[in-house]
C-alpha cells in the first residue's frame, strides 16, 4: 500500500513540491502531524454553507441537493473541467477520461487516502466502492462506504449517506488515522452482505492501535468506532502503542481450512526504535462477532505471527495471495521493505502458505519448513516489498500469482516483480525473473518516478481472459494497468504511456492540479452494475477551491 512508517507517511499536498527540491530524494521530505489544517468554508451555489474544515460531529452532515452539492466551487463539472471540451469525463492524457469525479469535503482531510472495492455491502447485487479520508477531523479519519448505483457524474464525500446512498463511518479520536487502511469483499458475520474492514494505526503511543470490522447493512445511518454496537461490528485490540498496527490490512481466504475467511494485520513497528522488525498477525476469524486481542493472537490463540527478520526490517506490507500452493488454504504476501540481510535496505518479500496451526511463523526458516517462499536478491537501498499485491491469474495457467515492488530500483525510476504462481517452496532471486524465468519485471520510465509507489490487482479489465496489474507513481502523478499475458516478456512503462501492453492515467487538466494521483488504487469495480470494468485513482492531495489536502478520485469507465 502507499505507506509503512518513517518517510512513508507523507502529507499528501507537500510531496510535489518537496520532491522536485529535493531532487526527488522521498527521504528528504519532511513529516506533519496528522491532526494539521485549519477550518475553512465555502458557500455552494444556493449560497448554503458547506464545511471544508474539520468536522467533530459523529452525525451525517446535513443533507444537500445533488445538483448544488456538485456545482459548489469545491466539486468538478466534468463537462467543463476536461481540457478536450468532452461532455463524458475528465481528460486524463493518453489514455482514458474519468466519467465519475468525487471531491472530499474537508481541508487536508486527504480524500481517497485508500480506496477499497470487491464486495456487495448492502446486498443489492452491485459492488460498492470504500473511500477513506484519515487526516479528517484533526487526524480521526473517516471512511465512505458509496453504495453502487445510478451515481452523479460528480459530486462530494458529504453527500455520502444524505444525496448519495451509503454511510460514513467516523473515527473515533484526533490521530486515530481511520482509513489508514480500508478492505472490504468478505463476509465475516454471514449474513450474505460484504463487511468492511478499517485500520486505525495512529494516536500517540500510549494509546493502543484499532481495526475495526463493520459489517455491511442497507441502511445510511452512521457508524462511529468509538463506540461500535454488536450489531454494527467488533473490534480488533492492537497488542500495544506505537506499533503501527492496522497500517496495512489483508482479506484472506481461508486461511486455516475452517471454511471462513481470514485477516491479516501488518504493524511494521513493533516495539520500539529503532529496532522496528516489524509483525503480521494471521487472524482466524469468529463468525460471532466477538472482539478479538492481537496478544491473544501472539500466544498462539486464534491465528499465528509472522515477525520481521533484523532490526529496521519494517515487515508490515501484506496482500491476500489466493491459494498459490494448491493445498486448499488461503496464502499471503508479505512485504519487509527496510530488511538489510541482502543490502542495506534491500527489503525482501515473501509468500506464506496458509495453515491450521497457531505456531509463530519463523521466517528464518520459511524454507526449510516448507511454509513458504522467500524472494530476494535486491541491491541496496531498493526496498522491496514496499508494495505488494496479489494479482489473481496474470498468464492464464489457472495459478494465482504476485506483484511485489522495489519503487527505489534503477536510480529511483522503479522497478515491479510480477511472479507466476509461486507453488513451490524455496528462495527466488530476482536474478531469474529479471531473466523472464518464473515471472517478469515492469520497469519505470524515468529517474525519479519510484514507479511501484502503489499496486493493486486489476481484474480482467480488458476481458481477455488474464488478470492485469496496476501500479502507481503518485510522485509524477501517473497511474498504470498493465495487461496481463502469457509471455514473460519484460515491460516498460514508457512503452505502456504509449499504450503498448496498457494503459496510462495521467491527469492533465490545469485546474486543479491533481497531487498524489495514483496514491490508492481500486480494480473491478462496476458500480452501475452493467458489466463494463470501472477503476478507480484518487489524488488525496489535490487542492480543491484554493484549500490544500481536500483529495479527489476519479473514476474510469473502460470500454471494456
Amino acid at each position: 500500500m502507499l505507506r509503512s512508517t518513517n518517510d512513508r507517511d507523507v502529507p499528501y499536498a507537500v510531496v510535489a513540491l518537496v520532491a522536485i527540491l529535493a531532487c526527488r530524494d522521498p527521504d528528504s521530505r519532511v513529516n506533519e502531524d496528522a491532526g494539521s489544517g485549519s477550518e475553512a468554508e465555502i458557500t455552494t451555489s444556493d449560497d448554503s454553507a458547506t464545511s471544508l474544515g474539520s468536522d467533530s460531529s459523529t452525525e451525517p452532515h446535513t443533507e444537500t441537493d445533488t445538483s448544488s452539492s456538485t456545482a459548489s466551487s469545491a466539486s468538478t463539472d466534468t463537462s467543463s473541467d476536461a481540457s478536450t471540451g468532452d461532455s463524458n469525463g475528465t481528460d486524463t492524457g493518453a489514455a482514458t477520461r474519468a466519467t465519475i469525479v468525487i471531491d472530499g469535503d474537508s481541508e487536508m482531510g486527504h480524500g481517497g487516502s485508500e480506496l477499497a472495492v470487491g464486495g456487495d455491502v448492502n446486498g443489492d447485487g452491485i459492488f460498492d466502492l470504500v473511500i477513506s479520508a484519515e487526516r479528517t477531523n484533526e487526524g480521526a479519519g473517516r471512511v465512505y462506504v458509496i453504495f453502487g448505483g445510478d451515481l452523479p457524474l460528480s459530486f462530494r464525500l458529504d453527500a455520502v449517506g444524505n444525496t448519495i446512498a451509503g454511510f460514513v463511518i467516523h473515527g473515533a479520536e484526533p490521530g486515530d488515522n481511520a482509513g489508514r487502511a480500508v478492505v472490504t469483499g468478505h463476509d465475516y458475520n454471514e449474513d450474505g452482505l460484504a463487511d468492511i474492514v478499517v485500520g486505525s494505526p495512529g494516536g500517540p503511543s500510549s494509546r493502543i492501535e484499532r481495526v475495526h470490522v463493520i459489517f455491511g447493512k442497507e441502511e445510511s445511518a452512521p457508524v462511529t468506532l468509538a463506540a461500535v454496537g454488536v450489531e454494527e461490528g467488533f473490534v480488533i485490540e492492537g497488542e500495544a502503542g506505537n506499533q503501527d498496527a492496522g497500517q496495512h490490512i489483508a482479506a484472506l481466504d481461508d486461511v486455516n481450512g475452517d471454511g471462513r475467511p481470514d485477516l491479516a494485520i501488518g504493524a511494521p513497528q513493533p516495539f520500539s526504535e529503532p529496532e522496528r522488525p516489524g509483525r503480521v498477525y494471521v487472524v482466524f476469524m469468529p463468525v460471532d462477532g466477538t472482539a478479538i486481542q492481537l496478544a491473544d493472537v501472539a500466544a498462539g490463540q486464534g491465528g499465528f505471527i509472522i515477525d520481521g527478520q533484523g532490526v529496521g526490517a519494517e515487515l508490515g506490507p501484506v496482500a491476500a495471495a489466493g491459494d498459490v500452493n494448491g493445498d486448499g488454504r488461503g496464502d499471503l504476501a508479505v512485504g519487509a521493505p527496510r530488511t538489510s540481510l541482502d543490502a542495506m535496505d534491500a527489503g525482501r518479500a515473501y509468500i506464506v502458505y496458509g495453515d491450521e496451526t497457531t505456531t509463530p511463523v519463523n521466517l528464518d526458516d520459511l524454507v526449510s519448513m516448507e511454509r513458504g517462499v522467500v524472494i530476494k536478491g535486491a541491491p541496496a537501498e531498493a526496498r522491496l516489498g514496499w508494495s505488494i499485491a496479489g494479482l489473481g491469474d496474470v498468464n492464464g495457467d489457472g495459478s494465482p500469482d504476485v506483484a511485489v515492488a522495489a519503487p527505489y530500483m534503477l536510480d529511483g525510476a522503479g522497478q515491479t516483480y510480477v511472479i507466476l504462481g509461486p507453488s513451490t517452496p524455496g528462495e527466488l532471486l530476482l536474478t531469474a525473473l529479471e531473466q523472464n524465468l518464473g515471472g517478469f519485471t515492469i520497469a519505470g520510465t524515468s529517474t525519479g518516478d519510484y514507479a511501484g509507489w502503489t499496486l493493486e490487482r486489476g481484474g480482467d479489465i480488458n476481458k481477455d481472459g488474464f488478470s492485469d496489474i496496476m501500479v502507481g507513481a503518485s510522485l509524477v502523478e501517473k497511474a498504470y494497468v498493465v495487461w496481463g499475458t502469457a509471455t514473460t516478456q519484460a515491460v516498460m512503462l514508457a512503452d505502456v504511456e504509449q499504450e503498448l501492453g496498457g494503459l496510462l492515467f495521467e491527469d492533465t487538466t490545469d485546474q486543479p492540479i491533481a497531487v498524489s494521483f495514483g496514491a490508492a488504487l481500486a480494480g473491478e469495480v462496476d458500480l452501475d452494475g452493467d458489466g463494463f470494468t470501472q477503476i478507480a485513482v484518487s489524488a488525496p492531495g489535490t487542492a480543491i477551491d484554493m484549500l490544500d489536502g481536500v483529495g479527489r478520485i476519479y473514476i474510469y469507465e473502460m470500454p471494456y
